[in-house]
Formats: structure tokens, C-alpha cells, sequence
């Protein structure tokens, strides 16, 4: 490096931790409670310890967390990330520690490679600095402590660029194929528009430098392109074969024609931290830029990719049209922004009304934002100035933007260090290995959190099997209690702990019935059912279909159901006429008596508290009611818990709304439920076709005995449970691991054919006798992905330099 660069290094780098110091409270750690912790920490603390137990940076099932899911599941988290690839190195350093030191490296590493491309464009060092500012106060400080995957690849993108600028000078490869592999492993996700970000730059620096590109030019740039997919072959096809196959209809309806009208809200490019998060300077660069010829064409390309949302749409994999996906441009937009302001100081360009109005458009959109309107001000003095042969006046382009990217980092909602330190703590539980356990304290938090020998239900992540996501909300009915369906968190359903064999609870409030304390806040239950069992209780599939809930929870329970004609069983759930009074009641809390129902008005959080004059011991509790007519859906989340157990309504406007308008809640408890605590969120609502049910906890506390109990060990060497059964009648082998394609299980040392059982879990047919069962998982279209990654690196291997007497092009500003 030129010394002259360094002390531009030096600045951009102490600027970028200085301000890391100040936007991070001293009382907390650079990480959001926005899915930082429960998903981006948890969830690779726990590939390292699997890649750590297999002994393989290659494993092929997630066994403890979600009732064992496909690896390839949570492989958006980072899989093969770098990170996380080093933190096997350091297993006694915590994940959190290792995840925050590589996004700051990355965050200043990412500024510093910005200053240096553009330093290798010809740039004048003022406007570089600029430049490596403007990231920094875009979106990726912002995302760098909260959806880290939407940034972790910025350096690796920006080391691509400044590869595609070798490539077209020398036809030299290794370093564009290297980071975008790194790109690749990074975020996947992300890197479908990393890579259209690389071949956009490639196309318009061809034309900005006057080279003819022809369609074989392009063809031999994207070679590399195609050889650094190949590599990520391991990662990328395993990956998309699960995306298909849990694959569900986006919850939002999209007219496909209105994607190809131009929106003119500025959520991808101006402010916001989910779209660039960049400031009005780039907008002004944009619209001049196309008074330039040279590169008059890449500012269209932008333009449209930023405001017609197909293109959104498209990158998003065809789920919605969000701004986040068009994160990787922001190179490319500061690339824009610097090559303006050096032609601003050096042509006469002329602007006319059209241009001065396009300008003047984003005062539409944030006129009621101060800041804002003080940043467009600005922008325009200091361009003034700058015009005027004042370098200085290059500051006032950042000033606002810094201020607002620090505004705004400052406003989010960090982890604080203590409540890390207790979240952590809760997973040194005793536990047996064969049953799983569940912690009901910060469900959110903890949904991911495991150690080697914990089985969890629980999992939150972007991908997750679609079976027994539908049978944990839909078929046993859990309540959903956040913004979206995706996460399944650890609850106090008894059917469901019972039926998923949780032996082991963390709980600090709801303790659901049969649970006996073993130390403090732990609590086991040994009547829940065995991981593993056989049963010849059979229900047919069809005519499971045709019960409605609750009747549906205890035919389940104390069935296989499967493809059969067998019907022997008849629901023990009975409907009640609930007896109750008022004990007390929040004085603001309205409640008006509707002929099918109540209608419920407060405007804060109130609560109602109901004293049931009937005994209820030994009894399991079901309450269903149906949601209407919410008056403040669009804009406000509507939440009802009774006896800690909530539900909610997401609004409208949420990133995912759940659309949950039917409320259910399973309440047990040892002692007898004499009160209904109610909790209702703050807006109006009716409650209607409300309806109490109970069942004796006996007729599913007894089916534990009823079955054959497999005796093994479970998760070893690669191998799902290997052990013994002693089936006692022709039936069913049941497990509860979360059917999906890829498994194998051999009775006696022979394959038998898998089957889904119970709506979503593993099973197969077994005769009676003593047998030997072994249970294997290999993700499918793993070993041809293997292949092409090592054809991938073969490729890589044998190609050679561009062909003797090949021309260097001279880089021109």
C-alpha cells in the first residue's frame, strides 16, 4: 500500500470504531434483540457444535433442535461462513464474542476496501474518503448488529469489484472466483444479487472504458462466475433441493402487474435500514449522472432496479418485492455518487426543469422528517461550495447522513450484557438422553439455544421443515404468539410435550400438568411418550381429516395415524359450560355482552381476572374463540393471554403478519384450575363462537404404558438412535422426528420403507418380535453437489492467464 493511503486508512478505520463505541449503550453488547440473538448467535453456536461432535465441517442433520431437521435447513445462518469455520477453532471462546469481533472487522474492513477501489479508479483522495464514509452510514453499520446476513458479505463484494477491474486489465481470475465464493458462503440469499451487482459493473466499465463487448466477452466473464458456483456446489444445491421441499404459498397475495409500476416511496435507496439506508447525496448523483454519457446508462440500470419493485420481487426469489435484497448496491451507488461529484468539478453540465424536478421528488416523501430535509439542504450548499473549488465543503455532503446513521443506530434495541449472561445460563440443565426438554423462560431468545446432549422442539429460522411447522400451528394447535408462524417456540401445550417426549422443562411461571420440580425451575415429567415406540393403535388418515378440534388431540395422542381403515378410538374431550365470576377488572377495560360473543375496548393494556366456580382437577383445559372486527389490525398487533399462555394477531403492516384470527389455548396445571388471569392488548375487538372444553389428564398420561418403548442411544457417530424394541403386536414404528426426505431405517439390518405417521413425523411398519433398529440421515443431492464442488475446484485448478500479448487497458477516472 502507497503510504499517502494510510493515514486515510487509519482515519476511516478509527472513525468507524469510534463510532461503534458511541452508538453501542454501555450496558449492553453490538447485537440486536431483533433476531441477533435468538437466530444469527444461537443458531451458529449451534453448527459449530455439531460440525464440532461430528467431527466434519460437512454435517448432515440438525438432531437438536426442531424435532431434527435437514442441516441444509439453517444453512442460511452460515454453514460454511468463515466465521463460524474459525469459531471450531476456538470452541471455548463464546459464538457471540466471535460473531461481533467478525462483523466489525468486516464493517471496517468493508470501509477501507471501499477506499481503496475507488482510490484505484483515479479518485481523488477527498472523494474517496467520501465514498468509504457513505457506506459507513448506510444500511451495513446498521445490519451489522442486527441481520447480520443481510451485510456479512460487503468486504468479500467489494473485493469482487476491485477483481472485475484486474479481470478486464489483466484476464487474471483467482481473485474474482475466491471472493465470490466467499460471497456465496457468506449469504447465499444475498448473493443472487451480489452477482448482478458483479455483472453490471463488468457491462457498464466495459462500456464506460470504450471496449467492445461482445456476447462471447460476456460469455468468458461468466466463467469464473460459474466456477465459483461450482465450488459452492456443497452448499448451494443441497440448499435450493430443501427450499423446494418446504416450499409454502407466500402468505400475501402479489398483483404481479403492480410490480412493474414504479414506485416512488425511496425505501430502497433513501434512509431506510432495510432498503440502502443511503443519503440524499446519492439521490442527486443518480439523477445527474444522467447528464453523463459514460455513465448515463448504469444510472437508468439502477434506477429501474431500485423503483420498479419485479426487480425486487425477482432477487427475493419471487416471495415479495422488499427494498433488503438491493443492499449489495450500495457499491455501486457510491461508485455513482463519487464519479458525479468528480464530474461535477470538471464538466459543464447542464440542468434542466425535468432534472431540477426529479431532485426536488424525495422532499414528497420525508417533508415531515427534519433531519431529512436538513440533509437535502445541505447536500445542496455543499455541492454549491464544492463547485467554488472548496474541498472542505465535501464535509457538509456527509455531515447529515452520519447523523442520521448514528441517530438511528443509537435508537435500537441492543441486548443488554446481563440479560445475555441469563439467557445463556439457562441451557446447564440436568437432562436424560433420551427425551427432550424445553425452557419456557425468554422462548424468543432461547428458541435455538442447545448443547450437544439437549433435544429441543423449539427452532426459529427461515427455512424449517413445513410439516411440522403446519402439525406444531395447525394440527396440534399451539398458540401463535409472536409477528409470524415461522418460529415454533417452546410452550406449555401438554399434548405437545407429551407427544414430543419433552421430559425436561426450564420454566420460571406455567408449569403444565404431570410436571414434578427436580431443583429449582427444572421440572420433569416420565409419563411423557418415548422418542421412539411402537404401537398397533391405528387411526385412519381420512377419518382423522374429518375430526374437528379438540377432538383431534386426544385421537392423536393415543393413535398412529396412518393409512389404515382402523377407527377404534372415540374423543374423551367434552365441551363445558364454564361457570365464572368476576374477581376484578382494569377499571379502563370495556366489555359489552354481543349475542354470539364480547365485544372488548381499551385503550391500554388491561386486565380481567375470572374466578371459575366449578372444580377442575386433573383436568386439561381447552378455550377456542374467534377474532373480529379489529379495529387497529393495520398498524397495531393484537395480543390476548390467559394464564400465561398468549395469542396474537400481527398486524397488517407486519414484515410476515401471521393472519391468526382463531385463538386457542391449552391450560393445565398440577393443582386445579380455579381462575382464568385474562390479558388484553390495548384497541377493540370482538371475541365470538367462544368455546371451553376438558379432558381428564389420565387418558393421555396412561398411553406411555400402552406403548413399546424403544431402548438405544440417540445422535451418535453420525447415526439418528441405534438400539433394541420388543414390539408386542404388528403396528407401527412411531418416531418424533419431523418426517422429511433422506432418512433410513433399518430394522434387523434391513431397510424398510419410511412413511410419514401422525401428520409429520417418521414411521414405518413393524412386526412383533424383538428387532434391532437403526435410524440414518443423508441429506439428498449431497454427494452430486460434492462432485461439482470438486469439479468446481478442478476447473479453478487448470485455468490458465489471459493469452500472451494481451493489451492492459490504462484506468481512467
Amino acid at each position: 500500500m502507497k503510504r499517502k493511503n494510510i493515514y486515510p486508512i487509519i482515519f476511516l478505520t478509527c472513525l468507524t470504531f469510534v463510532i461503534i463505541y458511541f452508538i453501542t449503550p454501555s450496558s449492553s453488547i453490538f447485537g440486536s434483540n431483533t433476531d441477533w440473538l435468538s437466530q444469527h448467535v444461537n443458531l451458529a453456536d449451534y453448527i459449530r457444535n455439531t460440525m464440532l461432535e461430528n467431527k466434519t465441517i460437512f454435517p448432515d442433520f440438525a438432531f437438536n433442535i426442531g424435532a431434527g431437521q435437514n442441516i441444509y435447513n439453517i444453512s442460511y445462518y452460515g454453514l460454511l461462513r468463515v466465521d463460524i469455520l474459525i469459531s471450531c477453532l476456538l470452541p471455548s471462546v463464546e459464538m457471540k464474542d466471535i460473531i461481533i469481533t467478525y462483523m466489525i472487522f468486516n464493517l471496517v474492513l468493508s470501509v477501507d476496501l471501499t477506499y481503496l477501489w475507488l482510490k484505484h479508479k483515479k479518485f481523488n483522495t477527498w472523494l474517496c474518503i467520501i465514498g468509504a464514509i457513505t457506506l459507513l452510514s448506510s444500511s451495513v453499520l446498521f445490519q451489522s448488529h442486527r441481520q447480520i446476513m443481510f451485510v456479512d458479505y460487503m468486504s468479500m463484494l467489494i473485493i469482487a469489484l476491485i477483481a472485475v477491474d484486474l479481470y478486464i486489465e489483466k484476464k487474471k481470475i483467482i481473485m474474482l472466483v475466491i471472493s465470490i465464493v466467499g460471497i456465496i458462503t457468506s449469504s447465499y440469499f444475498f448473493s443472487i444479487s451480489a452477482l448482478l451487482v458483479i455483472l453490471s459493473y463488468y457491462c457498464f466499465e466495459m462500456y464506460r472504458l470504450e471496449i467492445k463487448l461482445t456476447f462471447k466477452e460476456i460469455l468468458y466473464f461468466l466463467k469464473p462466475l460459474l466456477i465459483a458456483i461450482m465450488i459452492c456446489g456443497v452448499l448451494l444445491i443441497p440448499t435450493a433441493y430443501v427450499l423446494l421441499e418446504n416450499h409454502q404459498s407466500g402468505n400475501t397475495k402479489i398483483n404481479l402487474l403492480t410490480l412493474f409500476i414504479p414506485r416512488f416511496n425511496f425505501e430502497s435507496l433513501l434512509y431506510d435500514y432495510y432498503g440502502c439506508g443511503l443519503g440524499y447525496l446519492t439521490w442527486v448523483c443518480l439523477i445527474v449522472g444522467l447528464k453523463i454519457k459514460k455513465i448515463k446508462r448504469l444510472n437508468i440500470w439502477l434506477l429501474l432496479i431500485l423503483f420498479i419493485p419485479i426487480f425486487s420481487f425477482i432477487l427475493n426469489g419471487f416471495l415479495y418485492p422488499r427494498s433488503k435484497i438491493l443492499i449489495p448496491f450500495i457499491p455501486l451507488l457510491i461508485y455513482i455518487t463519487i464519479y458525479v461529484l468528480n464530474c461535477l468539478k470538471y464538466d459543464d453540465i447542464k440542468l434542466n426543469i425535468k432534472i431540477i424536478l426529479l431532485l426536488a421528488l424525495p422532499v414528497l416523501s420525508f417533508y415531515q422528517q427534519p433531519l431529512a430535509i436538513l440533509d437535502m439542504i445541505l447536500c445542496g450548499i455543499g455541492i454549491l461550495l464544492y463547485l467554488k473549488n472548496i474541498k472542505s465543503a465535501l464535509l457538509l455532503l456527509i455531515i447529515m447522513p452520519v447523523a442520521i446513521s448514528f441517530a438511528n443506530n443509537q435508537e435500537e434495541n441492543y441486548v443488554l450484557s446481563d440479560k445475555y449472561q441469563q439467557v445463556s445460563k439457562i441451557k446447564d440443565i440436568k437432562l436424560e438422553n433420551d427425551s427432550r426438554s424445553d425452557i419456557f423462560k425468554e422462548p424468543l431468545n432461547t428458541v435455538n439455544q442447545v448443547k450437544n446432549d439437549v433435544f429441543r422442539t423449539s427452532i426459529y429460522s427461515s427455512i424449517s421443515n413445513t410439516r411440522y411447522n403446519q402439525f406444531y400451528y395447525d394440527i396440534i394447535n399451539n398458540p401463535i404468539s409472536i409477528r409470524n408462524r415461522v418460529a415454533c417456540l417452546s410452550n406449555s401445550n401438554i399434548f405437545f410435550q407429551g407427544m414430543m417426549g419433552v421430559k425436561t422443562i426450564y420454566s420460571e411461571n406455567i408449569v403444565p400438568i404431570g410436571y414434578q420440580e427436580i431443583e429449582k425451575n427444572v421440572y420433569q415429567n416420565k409419563d411423557v411418550l418415548p422418542l421412539i415406540y411402537a404401537s398397533n393403535d391405528l387411526f385412519s388418515y381420512k377419518e382423522f381429516k374429518k375430526l374437528s378440534f379438540p377432538q383431534t388431540l386426544d385421537t392423536l395422542y393415543n393413535n398412529v395415524i396412518v393409512e389404515t381403515d382402523q377407527i377404534n378410538y372415540q374423543s374423551k374431550v367434552t365441551e363445558t359450560k364454564l361457570k365464572v365470576s368476576v374477581k376484578s377488572k382494569s377499571d379502563y377495560l370495556g366489555i359489552i355482552k354481543l349475542s354470539n360473543g364480547y365485544r372488548i375496548n381499551t385503550k391500554k393494556k388491561a386486565k380481567l381476572e375470572l374466578d371459575i366456580n366449578q372444580y377442575l382437577f386433573n383436568k386439561i383445559m381447552i378455550i377456542e374463540f374467534d377474532l373480529k372486527k379489529v379495529k387497529l389490525i393495520k398498524n397495531t398487533d393484537t395480543s390476548i393471554t390467559i394464564n400465561g399462555v398468549r395469542n396474537r394477531l400481527s398486524s397488517l403492516n407486519a414484515a410476515y403478519p401471521n393472519k391468526n384470527t382463531h385463538f386457542t389455548y391449552i391450560l393445565s396445571q398440577n393443582e386445579a384450575i380455579d381462575k382464568l388471569e385474562i390479558e388484553f392488548s390495548k384497541g377493540r375487538y370482538d371475541l365470538s363462537d367462544i368455546r371451553v372444553y376438558t379432558i381428564d389428564y389420565d387418558i393421555i398420561k396412561e398411553r406411555n404404558q400402552e406403548v413399546d418403548t424403544f431402548k438405544g442411544i440417540y445422535n451418535q457417530n453420525g447415526i439418528l438412535a441405534d438400539g433394541e424394541i420388543d414390539v408386542k403386536e404388528d403396528g407401527y414404528l412411531v418416531t418424533s422426528f419431523a418426517y422429511q426426505n433422506g432418512y433410513k431405517i433399518l430394522v434387523d439390518d434391513k431397510e424398510v420403507n419410511s412413511e410419514c405417521v401422525n401428520k409429520a413425523f417418521l414411521g414405518a411398519k413393524i412386526s412383533k418380535g424383538k428387532h434391532k433398529v437403526k435410524i440414518m440421515f443423508k441429506p439428498p443431492m449431497k454427494d452430486i453437489a460434492f462432485i461439482i464442488s470438486v469439479l468446481g475446484i478442478l476447473l479453478l485448478a487448470f485455468q490458465g492467464r489471459c493469452k500472451k500479448g494481451e493489451k492492459r487497458i490504462e484506468r481512467t477516472g
